[in-house]
């Protein structure tokens, strides 16, 4: 019996539903497991494509000025897929427009079913989280070149599809179009629980884990890591994937099918259970574990030092550039004000680099939202003034910036500009209600170097922090041996005295620098901090903290 011929149909259209166009056809010819024909073509709408589907596809209408209809290309693409079984990744979103922009021409759709990769996948690759077509090839290793365009996509589905043929072949034994047809509407199989296994598992953390801060990890089989968490109390965490509130979801039961050990590391902290935790994760890349998306969310301000007239910027990750950073904050509305209460106050300009470089004064100098720096209508001396009070302002020490800015609304009020007074006003009460996420010592990260204690009845914890990143975290003990904390302390103490500015990030480290500030100012009334600026000697400093 010969083997079944497939089409792989790829489309790129101008969104979704009855007003919805193609602007891109490819189509891929797979016979007896291996790819021999390709087709594929831009199509003229008639319609505008909108921005986002640009930037997902990068086609814009310049590019299908020129590119036949779909009327004038379907007929080629029919006869190509004739005699076939059509198949697509999410074959019923693609068929469907198929259809609807035959339907429009009067003409019948394709006839028969289609083969979808995604429900083939599902049955095939059920440890997978995610069948999209992106994670499929990155977790089979299949190369995707030029995602998200027509032709790029239906030759990766092509090669997907070879792949799935032959799985479906050596373990169900199906070769026929019939059989694998049938195949993608069987029942997903799902693996039983082994409960005598969870069991073993469930006494050993029972036995052997402690009710102390650390972190945790489920490892599944070839010492695979599924999943790892921090908790203060690691035998409470831990024990309610089992019977706890974590033993009601599927996810959870899933991953406990898969585990075949839990292991722990005592940390001693939450803040340290909490920096190992991040590296692990982007180290093994767990499946059962979600990034730090919400950290992500807390962006920075940015100071550009490297002109002298220095300007604000909002940005999610820290560059080597040799600006000064003032974060994480709670959100984007959080910072966007900020800089637009900076800009308004007119203390900093609000023009890019290429305005600024003409020396004529803009409109901003006209509404008293720029000093005019450009046009040397003030000093540079005069102008670092400004800036210094919006340093305060970003430190969370704003309150001479704020008073300005009330004088100023009441300057807009005198004039009977009371549209500006009061967008002015509503904008300084929100600030006033803002709480800011960020460092603690008052300052930009490059100043964001300091010790934090925090004292307990039997001990003292101690952090060592240098531009927002944990560098060391130890214990003091209440009657006990300091040496190693002494030796800490002066290793950073001349560390902090070099005078070098922060150096590059990497964008992991970034997630570092929002969980320790988020972390230390969410523990702040049970914290004490000690700058190394405000001290003339390491001894000194040490007194301080031990006594």
């Amino acid at each position: 019996m010969s083997k079944p011929i497939f089409t792989v149909v790829d489309l790129e259209t101008t969104g979704m539903g009855p007003s919805a166009r193609i602007i891109e056809i490819a189509c891929v010819r797979v016979e007896d497991g291996r790819i021999t024909e390709r087709k594929n073509s831009l199509i003229n709408p008639g319609i505008h494509i909108p921005g986002f589907i640009t930037d997902l596809t990068g086609i814009t209408d310049r590019m299908v000025w020129d590119a036949p209809s779909f009327e004038q290309v379907i007929p080629e693409f029919l006869a190509f897929m004739s005699g076939t079984i059509v198949v697509a990744h999410n074959a019923h979103f693609d068929v469907s427009m198929l259809n609807q922009e035959l339907a429009r021409l009067g003409k019948a759709g394709l006839e028969g079913q289609a083969l979808c990769t995604v429900r083939l996948s599902r049955r095939l690759n059920r440890s997978l989280k995610s069948h999209s077509l992106g994670n499929l090839v990155k977790a089979l290793g299949i190369r995707l070149v030029n995602a998200h365009r027509a032709a790029g996509d239906a030759e990766a589905t092509a090669l997907l599809l070879i792949r799935m043929l032959a799985q479906l072949e050596a373990d169900e034994s199906r070769t026929s179009a019939e059989e694998i047809m049938a195949f993608q509407y069987s029942p997903v199989k799902s693996a039983k629980m082994n409960l005598a296994r969870v069991k073993k598992l469930r006494e050993l953390v029972v036995e052997s884990f402690p009710e102390r801060p650390g972190i945790y990890q489920f490892i599944g089989k070839n010492e695979l890591v599924l999943y790892v968490g921090k908790s203060s109390n690691l035998k409470e965490r831990v024990l309610t994937y089992f019977s706890g509130f974590h033993a009601k979801g599927k996810k959870w039961q899933k991953m406990l099918q898969q585990t075949s050990e839990i292991r722990f590391l005592e940390t001693g902290d939450e803040l340290h259970a909490l920096v190992i935790e991040s590296r692990l994760i982007k180290r093994f890349k767990p499946e059962f574990n979600t990034m730090q998306l919400r950290l992500r969310q807390f962006p920075f301000i940015r100071m550009n030092l490297n002109h002298p007239y220095p300007t604000l910027s909002t940005l999610k990750e820290i560059k080597e550039d040799g600006a000064d950073y003032f974060g994480p904050f709670n959100g984007k509305a959080v910072s966007s004000l900020l800089v637009e209460v900076a800009e308004e106050s007119g203390l900093i300009r609000p023009c890019d680099d290429v305005t600024f470089s003409r020396g004529k004064l803009c409109s901003f100098y006209s509404m008293k939202k720029c000093s005019g720096p450009c046009a040397g209508e003030i000093s540079k001396e005069e102008y670092q003034q400004g800036i210094e009070l919006i340093r305060r302002l970003l430190s969370g020490r704003g309150k001479e910036l704020l008073s300005f800015m009330e004088g100023k609304m009441a300057q807009f009020a005198e004039h009977e500009q009371f549209e500006q007074a009061a967008k002015l006003r509503d904008k300084l009460r929100e600030i006033e209600k803002l709480t800011f996420k960020h460092v603690t010592s008052g300052g930009s990260l490059n100043e964001n170097t300091f010790l934090m204690v925090r004292r307990k009845e039997t001990e003292t914890d101690y952090y060592l922090v240098r531009f927002g990143m944990l560098v060391t975290h130890g214990v003091i003990p209440n009657d006990g041996n300091r040496t190693t904390f002494i030796e800490d302390v002066t290793s950073f103490f001349e560390m902090s005295s070099s005078g070098n500015k922060m150096p590059w990030i990497r964008t992991d480290a970034v997630d570092e620098i929002r969980i320790v500030l988020n972390w230390t100012y969410k523990n702040r009334k049970n914290l004490e901090f000690y700058f190394p600026a405000g001290y003339g000697s390491r001894e000194e400093w040490i007194r301080t903290v031990v006594g």
